[in-house]
């Protein structure tokens, strides 16, 4: 199958590119870990980026907020 297909398929069956299908499952993983109160940069590793600044503009993208904002103890609205 081409790749091209492939992609076809996939967007009319999940509504997503599989980048993006994949993107989400990354940062849902992500948000967990991060509650549970693991570091960033560790978070960022386990979700399969390849740097920090790469996950947190990803991060930022999907989510409106920063990585350290989903640390416990703080708001999701804290703009520190």
């Amino acid at each position: 199958m081409r790749k091209e297909t492939l992609i076809r398929i996939f967007r009319r069956d999940t509504g997503l590119t599989p980048g993006s299908y994949l993107n989400i499952a990354r940062i849902n993983f992500a948000r967990v870990r991060l509650r549970a109160g693991e570091t960033i940069a560790d978070v960022g590793y386990q979700s399969g980026f390849a740097d920090q600044s790469h996950f947190h503009r990803t991060f930022i993208g999907y989510t409106a907020a920063t990585p350290r904002q989903y640390a416990p103890g703080r708001s999701i609205t804290d703009n520190n």
